[in-house]
Order: structure tokens, then sequence, then C-alpha cells
């Protein structure tokens, strides 16, 4: 894959996940309202991919019979297994983050993900990733997370971020164990794989604890509805594009490309809305981007 259709899978895949926190964040504070289990937001999102996948199966055929191999391939059936679970934990921590404190303060730790998969996937996987590659998505992640650092307060860090930062450790875990599987299954039968085995998981946690499994009231359920349906349609894509990323160009590098968001994000709002950016931003979109001219070249 050349690197233009990388950086615009990237994009693609970056803009969505924006609009997937975005929506996310209103969809957890509904449920906080509603006193909801924090794993009934990512039951319900199980749900609506479940009545998606269909559509998906129509014009991906392959999903269903590579579904079919779980049976026979029990190491493949236990990857799967743990990338579900991991995904559920990361989910729970993640709504509770969320839904009680602010995204601002949050978005320092949301890097973890990247900085962990950036380091335990060179480490591990041998994908023709080079040095000088590795170092420019070392130095990009950490440019991202301290541009956080206000030289007043710091990091501000309470229990919360604590919450993100340990949801982030399972979220790299669950990406770095789906690097095994996207040689032999398509990035949509993934997907849908592993949304109909958190399903079940979380259909049969919900048995036993039912009094978290609470309906919003009247005037809070079609936001509650729309913005999860907004929130996993944005989860489908961004996930397979991730892992077809994974594929095509290895995991440390498809961390790296996905920061090009960052400089794109910055153009688009001066350019459409006049949002002149600050010196420091602008700064760190310019190191970032070096970091990827670094890999192009």
């Amino acid at each position: 894959m050349n690197v233009f259709a990388s950086l615009g899978y990237a994009l693609v895949s970056s803009l969505l996940d924006v609009l997937d926190t975005v929506v996310y964040k209103r969809a957890a504070d509904i449920s906080k309202k509603t006193k909801q289990d924090v794993n009934f937001l990512y039951f319900f999102g199980y749900f609506i991919v479940l009545v998606l996948s269909p559509v998906f199966a129509f014009f991906f055929p392959q999903i269903l019979s590579e579904a079919a191999r779980l049976a026979a391939e029990w190491k493949v059936a236990a990857v799967f297994l743990f990338i579900t679970v991991a995904t559920i934990v990361c989910g729970g921590f993640l709504t509770h983050a969320y839904s009680n404190e602010k995204i601002s303060v949050l978005t320092p730790y949301s890097q973890v993900s990247e900085i962990l998969c950036v380091l335990l996937g060179f480490a591990i996987f041998h994908d023709g990733t080079s040095i000088n590659s590795f170092v420019a998505a070392v130095v990009a992640s950490a440019v991202i997370f301290f541009s956080n650092y206000d030289r007043k307060v710091g990091f501000r860090f309470n229990k919360y971020c604590l919450v993100l930062t340990v949801s982030e450790a399972f979220r790299a875990a669950a990406a770095i164990a789906s690097v095994y599987l996207v040689a032999s299954f398509h990035p949509f039968s993934i997907v849908f794989i592993q949304n109909s085995l958190g399903f079940v998981i979380l259909g049969a946690y919900f048995l036993f604890r039912p009094k978290g499994f609470k309906i919003p009231k009247k005037n809070l359920r079609a936001p509650f509805v729309w913005t999860n349906v907004v929130s996993n349609f944005c989860w489908i894509f961004v996930t397979a594009i991730s892992l077809f990323l994974y594929r095509e160009i290895g995991l440390v590098l498809a961390i790296l490309v996905s920061m090009v968001t960052l400089a794109v994000t910055l153009a688009a709002s001066y350019l459409v809305y006049g949002d002149k950016p600050e010196k420091k931003d602008i700064i760190v979109a310019s190191l970032v981007m070096a970091c990827i001219v670094v890999w192009a070249v």
C-alpha cells in the first residue's frame, strides 16, 4: 500500500474516531443519569451492531464462513475470546471515566494505548518496521501526549484519569492480539465475530445483574438510541480500517499514520471556521507531520 492510500484510510478512521468519542460522551452522560450498569452501553452497542450484521454479511459473505472456523480452531477462538473480554473491560472503564469527567481532562490519557501499541508492537512483531519508523512513531506519540501538559497545573490526574489509563491498556492488549488474526480473517469478520461474542457474554452478565439493565426515561430514549447508533456505526468502520492497516503496513506504522488527523483538523478549523490555531498546536502538528515524513521517505 502506498503512502497516500495509508494516510487516506488513517484520516477517515481518525475523524470517525473523534466523532465516536464526542457522541459516546453524550451516551455515557445519559447512561449515568439513568443509573445503568457501566457495561450496559457496550451491551446495547453490541445489540445495534448485531442488528446491522445481516447488511454487512450481504456485502461481505465471507463473514459467515470465517465465523464458522471458530468451532474447529480453538486457538483462534481463544484469541477472539481474549480480544472480546479485553474490549468489554476497556468499555466498562471507559464509560465510567467519560460519564464522570470532562473530555478535556481525559484527553492526554486517551493516548496511552497508542504509546503501548508502538512500544509493544515493535518488540513483539517483526513486520518490516525500520528503526527510523519506530523512533518516528515513538516521538510522535510522545509529542502528542506531552502537548497536553499545562505549565501552571501540569497534568491533571485524578481517579477517572487512572480509570481511563487502565481502559487504554486493555485497548492496547486487544489491538496487539488482533494482529494475529488479520492475516487470515477479513477485518469486518473480526469486527462482527467479536461483537457476537461480546453480546453473548454481556447477555449472560445481565442475567445475573438485571438491576443494571435500565431503560432511560421517555425524554432521554431518543437521544440515547441515536447517540449509540452513531457511535457504534463509527466503531464498526474505525475498527475495520484499523485492522486493515495493521495487515497492510503493520501495527506501528498504522498508529503513526493515524496521527495525521491532528494537522488536518487544525487546517480544517482554520479554513472552514477561521479558527486560528495556537502556536503550540502548530508546533505539535508540524513535529508529528515531520515524523510521518520520516516514515514516508
